[in-house]
């Protein structure tokens, strides 16, 4: 029998392959390139400077704590994050967490 968190985990690659079709659509509009043509991934990273939805969203979350940890972020996540930490909600699965969402990898430097 599958656990919850596989079936969470099934729901959101479901969720992020249909996001990176819509993508994979979008850079064929914006380069006028047809889906048969070869080269896609080149064109999204190397052309267009575009991310794939996974490392978009784990981007987006590395923001966001960044912003957490120097009180830029809106007031609204700001509450909720300090919410989360006084609860003890927070579930870390490896101690590298919180330096992988503090860090930014070499692939977003440009």
């Amino acid at each position: 029998m599958a656990s919850h968190d596989d079936d969470v985990t099934v729901a959101t690659q479901s969720v992020t392959d249909k996001m990176q079709r819509v993508l994979n659509a979008a850079a064929r509009v914006v380069s006028g390139t047809r889906k048969i043509d070869h080269g896609l991934t080149q064109l999204l990273h190397a052309d267009l400077h575009w991310l794939d939805v996974p490392e978009r969203i784990k981007y987006k979350l590395c923001m966001i704590m960044r912003r957490c940890q120097d009180g830029t972020a809106p007031h609204g996540i700001l509450w909720e994050m300090s919410e989360l930490v006084t609860q003890e909600r927070i579930v870390v699965g490896s101690s590298n967490f919180v330096e992988e969402l503090t860090t930014r990898p070499a692939m977003y430097d440009h």
